[in-house]
């Protein structure tokens, strides 16, 4: 789900293009002072991660400031490729791709939606799922093997021939050094009956046990791949 929220032009302010132009030059250029100008003391912005229905509520123009400058610090790369401004009376949403170099795109976003003097504190639509426990997660997909900062989780795929016990050992190798699984699924192999690969989250970032269950898990399973390690939700 991507950072979103609706904006409102104060009495007498309009929307322009050149004004959703320089809020989006000034996201990419990183620089939060710049950004946060763009906001009213009273502001209010939705972080699509976090544990509210819309993500996270950030009110107040410091708040503001300070989640951006900590999103920059995990992300230093990150920019917003613009694809097209939708304006509706005083009202404007900028949909863009949100990216971060040497990568694909992490998911479309309406995000800037902020203007000078405006009041980003109406929600149009929120918890619109039919299931309220429902939990979407989106991941990115990069060349290169990378690490961010406090990763405590990591993702993984294996494969088992179709013997006796093998998931019991497969498993057994996180059991004996206490690291906690929080998801595991198995999908059928192509063309290959009775045989799956799994895969699984735990709880345990890029440390020495990890990585010790993992050439363990090497020793009784066909394949494993690492999918990625990173921060938890």
């Amino acid at each position: 789900m991507p950072d979103a929220s609706t904006a409102t032009a104060a009495p007498g302010d309009s929307a322009t293009p050149e004004l959703m132009k320089a809020i989006s030059a000034a996201f990419n250029s990183r620089d939060v002072d710049r950004i946060v100008s763009f906001f009213t003391d009273d502001a209010t912005f939705w972080l699509a991660r976090g544990p509210e229905p819309v993500g996270r509520t950030l009110k107040g123009k410091e708040t503001i400031r300070k989640a951006l400058a900590d999103r920059f610090k995990v992300i230093p790369d990150m920019r917003w490729d613009h694809k097209e401004y939708i304006f509706a009376g005083n009202r404007a949403v900028s949909v863009a791709a949100k990216v971060r170099s040497g990568t694909g795109v992490i998911t479309l976003t309406t995000a800037p939606l902020m203007a000078l003097g405006w009041r980003t504190d109406e929600i149009l639509a929120s918890g619109i799922e039919d299931d309220k426990k429902n939990f979407t997660r989106f991941f990115l997909v990069r060349r290169k093997r990378a690490v961010l900062s406090g990763a405590n989780k990591t993702s993984i795929a294996f494969r088992l021939k179709n013997v006796p016990g093998a998931l019991y050992k497969a498993l057994s190798v996180f059991a004996l050094r206490d690291i906690s699984l929080s998801k595991i699924e198995s999908r059928p192999m192509r063309g290959r009956p009775w045989e799956y690969v799994f895969y699984t989250d735990f709880l345990r970032g890029d440390d020495s046990v990890s990585r010790n269950a993992l050439n363990h898990l090497g020793e009784v399973a066909d394949l494993v791949k690492v999918l990625g390690i990173y921060p938890a939700a």
